[in-house]
């Protein structure tokens, strides 16, 4: 009896098609969200661990001499308009307002005030050693204060970044596709695992920067990091596009 011919296989599995997945927006919001805090603690932490061990005289004026290089690195490369306003009048509004969130509007520069008037004799106890506690510790969230004045400034100067990252990966995009299609109409060996190792970068190349950037604990001009990182993310694209095959 003759057998039935066994029915034919794909060599390649096929991908099923994946729709729109609110669930993955969602997760990726919120470990946007996450990177954004874990970069503002760590920037806060080395702050402090600049004041113990590195920076201690400059105290407190470490952090506002940060901030205003960082407004002055806007101040001097950034003064054309985009839409309604410069970034450095964007830059300097979003400090002032967290100013004044922060440290007027909480009342904060209130209790500052009063816990730093002498003790005098008639006070209890209790309050002689609140004053005492809030001197030392003073210091600080000062400075962790001025350090979240200069993370907001920083994620300006990330969101007036973002057309650069654009531009390079658009045109890396579209020189890759020129170079694929080159390579396909040559007749040349397509390499899939070129495709596999770079493509994992890509997204990294601007997190790890801008985490990077959010939190290092000195004044650095952002076209020092930012330049590089979005050549290095236009390679990694370039690569990808020009290696890409339609079944991997």
């Amino acid at each position: 009896m003759a057998r039935r011919p066994a029915p034919e296989k794909n060599d390649v599995p096929q991908k099923r098609a994946t729709g729109f997945n609110p669930f993955a927006w969602l997760r990726s919001i919120f470990a946007i969200i996450g990177l954004l805090l874990l970069s503002l603690l760590f920037s806060i932490l080395a702050e402090w661990c600049g004041l113990w061990f590195v920076w201690e005289d400059q105290g407190v004026k470490h952090s506002q001499h940060m901030l205003e290089r960082e407004l002055g690195f806007i101040s001097r490369d950034f003064r054309r308009k985009v839409f309604f306003s410069s970034p450095a009048e964007s830059a300097r509004k979003l400090s002032n307002g967290t100013y004044d969130m922060l440290i007027v509007d909480s009342g904060f520069l209130k209790l500052h005030q009063q816990m730093m008037r002498p003790t005098y004799a008639t006070e209890s106890t209790a309050s002689y050693y609140l004053k005492k506690a809030w001197r030392g510790s003073s210091t600080h969230v000062i400075a962790a204060f001025n350090i979240v004045r200069v993370f907001v400034v920083r994620l300006a100067v990330i969101f007036w970044t973002l057309p650069i990252f654009m531009l390079v990966a658009m045109i890396a995009f579209i020189d890759g596709l020129v170079q694929r299609e080159k390579r396909t109409y040559g007749g040349d060996r397509e390499h899939p695992l070129v495709q596999r190792w770079i493509k994992p970068y890509i997204k990294p190349a601007f997190f790890i920067t801008a985490f990077v950037y959010l939190a290092i604990p000195v004044s650095i001009h952002p076209n020092w990091i930012f330049i590089p990182s979005a050549l290095m993310s236009g390679i990694f694209i370039y690569v990808t596009t020009a290696n890409y095959m339609k079944r991997l």
